[in-house]
């Protein structure tokens, strides 16, 4: 969440939707207010759902219901594979595993994930590798040969949910300004594709 961002968007809502940014304000005046940690990542919570909410009163009820789909399905499927799979944790960037030592937790292999490219192996030459570089090889490699199906279809979703909120999203209707709606999700901090990434796609945004 980019707070200086909601300051802009509460601006807005001030102008479109009165009660919606007096509750923002309200929100994001006790989180300011307290010192309490937990209290603070429970408002930090509750402000970035009342934030998604907005955004997703913006999108045509075919958008929303498929982006939301999505986002479910991701999230079950990811916890299922972690479940299974001795430490590891799946997001949109790649698998990783971490172990603890000492008193933190430290990241013992990792399998990237690229738009279009999927989750995949890197360079898995072991030579020249010390015997924990070795064993973080044999680690990615056995995470990503018993699940490369699962990963191929949560990455496909996540593909499917970028190219969504990048450039596929439909506005419930014409009086809906898209650049608040594009303000919405850099203040919710809503991974997009890069330029680069639509360019090489041959896509351009609306």
């Amino acid at each position: 969440m980019d707070f200086n961002l909601l300051e802009s968007v509460i601006r807005v809502l001030q102008s479109s939707s009165p009660l919606k940014a007096r509750k923002l304000i309200k929100l994001l005046n006790a989180y300011k207010a307290t010192d309490d940690l937990e209290e603070k990542q429970e408002l930090k919570r509750k402000i970035r759902n009342f934030v998604y909410v907005i955004f997703y009163s913006c999108l045509s009820k075919r958008c929303r219901e498929e982006l939301s789909t999505i986002c479910c399905t991701i999230n079950e499927e990811c916890y299922r594979i972690e479940r299974c799979a001795d430490s590891w944790y799946v997001n949109e960037d790649g698998a990783r595993r971490y172990q603890l030592e000492g008193e933190k937790f430290v990241e013992t292999a990792f399998v990237p994930r690229e738009y279009k490219k999927g989750y995949y192996l890197r360079d898995m030459n072991t030579a020249d590798l010390s015997e924990a570089e070795r064993k973080e090889k044999i680690r990615e490699g056995n995470f990503y040969y018993t699940y490369a199906k699962d990963l191929g279809s949560i990455s496909d979703l996540m593909d499917r949910k970028l190219e969504i909120v990048s450039y596929g999203y439909e506005l419930k209707s014409p009086d809906v300004d898209r650049r608040f709606v594009e303000l919405l999700m850099s203040c919710l901090k809503i991974r997009r594709l890069t330029d680069k990434e639509l360019e090489e796609n041959n896509v351009l945004k609306k």
